[in-house]
């Protein structure tokens, strides 16, 4: 994650185009109980380290809807910190939550 965020990572680098593509996912068809539709929308977007591009990345579940950023978000407002899905990594680091 540091290395994203201190834009080292070649497979991300901020202010570049991403495009995630569509994605079946047979794990997800096979564990009905996820509660998760196995067919994930893909993405494009410019990678600008926020909270929501980077779950999007890294969790193929969370491109199937909110809950996985909601559960996120959530866990910091009740640590008091208040973010949002725009939040970039780079804020919430200094915040002293990570690292």
């Amino acid at each position: 994650m540091l290395e994203i965020v201190n834009d080292k990572s070649s497979a991300f680098p901020l202010g570049k185009k991403k495009v995630i593509k569509p994605y079946y996912s047979p794990e997800i068809a096979r564990n009905p109980q996820y509660g998760l539709p196995p067919y994930l929308p893909g993405y494009s977007f410019t990678f600008s380290g926020q909270l929501d591009q980077f779950v999007k990345i890294y969790s193929t579940g969370a491109r199937a809807g909110n809950s996985y950023l909601s559960t996120i978000i959530s866990y910091f407002k009740q640590n008091g910190l208040d973010i949002t899905a725009e939040s970039k990594l780079q804020d919430v680091i200094k915040m002293g939550t990570y690292g």
